[in-house]
This record gives C-alpha cells, structure tokens and sequence, in this order.
C-alpha cells in the first residue's frame, strides 16, 4: 500500500481514564514527597494500561527518574530479568561516582547479577561474577 505508515496510531488525548490518571498523579505526588507506594496495574491486553502510565509518566519528566524492565512470557525462565534491565538504565542514567549512593549496601549483590556495576562496587568485575552474569540474563 502507497502512504501507509507503519506502526500504531493513537489520539494525543488520553480517553476515558481521568479517575485512574487522577489517582495516578495523587501518587506520584506523594512518591515526590517521600511517600513510598506499590502500584500494580492490571487489565485485559489492550485496554490501555501502558498508555495511562506513560501519559502520567510524561506529565511528570522533569521531576521523575523512571527505571523500566519488562518480564518476558510465562515460561520464558529467565529470573531477574525486569531487574537487570532497571539496573541497566540505571547504569546508563547515573554517574559511576552517584551509583554507589544509590545502591547502597547491595551493590556488591547487584553486581553478581550485573557485571556492570562493579565500579560502582569498587570490586573488579571478574570477582563479582559468582553469581549469573549479565549476558545470562538478556
């Protein structure tokens, strides 16, 4: 087909869920705050679950960090795979100097899981890798 695009199209305007951005946005205000939260999103495939949390995510870019990782489908057997990938934006985010605040006391754990924090660990990568390395868990 001539001049057909390639990919999804959706509206700019988020439709149908101001009650959930609503909410939504109340939270990461109260994140912001210090206020931890736990928030889980669930829903039929196509409902809209990840654009409500990019729309509120977008909302609030200047203010927010956002570490993402995905799980692969049932079965897949692969553990700690969201993990690797968070720590793995982290590592692309944050200044070698600031990592080793930011994982604190566990950095010498994460860096089993992910060669790439070791100098954040101050350890040499090849005495962090006792444990799966990140390779094995892409």
């Amino acid at each position: 087909m001539t001049g057909a695009t390639s990919g999804s199209l959706s509206s700019p305007v988020l439709v149908g869920r101001d009650t959930e951005a609503a909410w939504l946005d109340r939270t990461l205000s109260d994140l912001l705050e210090g206020r931890p939260h736990v928030v889980v999103i669930s829903g039929e495939a196509g409902i809209g679950k990840t654009r409500l949390i990019e729309d509120c995510l977008a909302r609030r870019a200047r203010e927010l960090r956002v570490l993402r990782g995905e799980c692969l489908a049932l079965g897949s057997g692969i553990p700690y795979l969201p993990f690797a990938a968070i720590l793995r934006a982290l590592v692309r985010q944050v200044p070698t100097t600031s990592l080793a605040a930011l994982l604190g006391s566990a950095r010498l754990e994460l860096a089993r899981l992910l060669p790439e924090l070791a100098p954040a660990t101050g350890v040499a990568p090849a005495t962090t890798a006792s444990g799966p390395t990140g390779a094995d868990l892409d």
